[in-house]
């Protein structure tokens, strides 16, 4: 393989290239955030169609234990 690499490339980072710290643990922070928000919406929508309403924390409560396993 050629180790010639055009100048103009749209990528940040190439194979064998790491980010700083502070940039790894904010794109850390942002994956967490994400998974949270598509763990708990579905909890959220589906407890609201099935007038859980003061079951939702613990629906929330146990979607998240479910994450962390």
């Amino acid at each position: 393989m050629s180790e010639n690499v055009p100048a103009n490339t749209d990528l940040l980072y190439r194979l064998h290239d790491r980010p700083t710290p502070i940039k790894a643990f904010l794109g850390a922070i942002q994956h967490v955030l994400a998974a949270f928000v598509g763990i708990i919406t579905p909890s959220l929508i589906i407890g609201g169609t099935l007038g859980l309403g003061e079951h939702i924390p613990y629906l929330l409560s146990m979607s998240l234990i479910v994450l962390c396993h």
